[in-house]
């Protein structure tokens, strides 16, 4: 396996994981402020 052919996947994989991670985070701080209130 070339690193240089994995880079982009592996990039595109990052991008889409925080993405995704953000979301998760986002959704989770809005609960935990629906709960506090």
């Amino acid at each position: 396996m070339q690193l240089t052919a994995s880079k982009p996947a592996i990039y595109a994989f990052c991008v889409c994981h925080r993405e995704r991670m953000a979301r998760f985070m986002h959704r989770g701080l809005a609960a935990a402020d629906l709960v506090s209130r």
